[in-house]
């Protein structure tokens, strides 16, 4: 008998909506990551790590504000280049989605390097000195348990201002918007 799986692809997925699909579907989860312009790029395994398909990337971690290499484990925007891409190739493209290469090895027992995708950079809250990444404001949305059809989440990106909303827009929304 073959099991239910399920491929998720096109968003970021935090840990507690993969349990939250395994839980309720009973089937098992990937997600794959990757773009439009370079293809796939990595797919998780079952410790929740993408891991990088090495032999069609050069993978780059950059600062964004000077682009010069950030250290494994710090957080910076994903640049790729493709091996594979002979019509179209990549070279240095600038994703702008933000990531760190896993410092550590995978628990999986993979020896390859794995990537953490954090947000896109239009998705970031800077809120006093703590910066918010998509990934983590949707995690703790979804730690108590919450399914994501039972609470509406808008999270909008202003290019020119922070501000975000949460919440399905009711009375006890406004005022959790003023705490942000």
């Amino acid at each position: 008998r073959i099991g239910k799986h399920v491929i998720l692809s096109g968003r970021i997925v935090p840990p507690a909506l993969k349990r939250h699909i395994q839980e309720r579907w009973s089937v098992s989860v990937t997600s794959a990551y990757g773009s439009t312009e370079g293809g796939g790029v990595a797919t998780t395994c079952d410790a929740w790590r993408f891991h990088i398909h090495p032999d069609s990337f050069i993978i780059e971690i950059l600062d964004p504000e000077t682009w010069k290499p950030v250290p494994r484990g710090e957080v910076g925007v994903l640049v790729l280049t493709s091996y594979y891409r002979e019509g179209a190739p990549l070279i240095r493209y600038v994703t702008r989605d933000l990531c760190r290469l896993h410092a550590d090895l995978c628990p999986c027992g993979d020896p390859g390097s794995t990537l953490q995708v954090l947000s896109r950079m239009d998705d970031v809250v800077d809120f006093g000195d703590k910066r918010l990444y998509f990934h983590d404001l949707e995690e703790a949305a979804l730690m108590d348990g919450a399914c994501p059809s039972e609470h509406t989440k808008t999270i909008r990106s202003h290019r020119a201002g922070a501000r975000r909303q949460h919440g399905s827009g009711g009375a006890d929304d406004a005022a959790s918007r003023s705490s942000l």
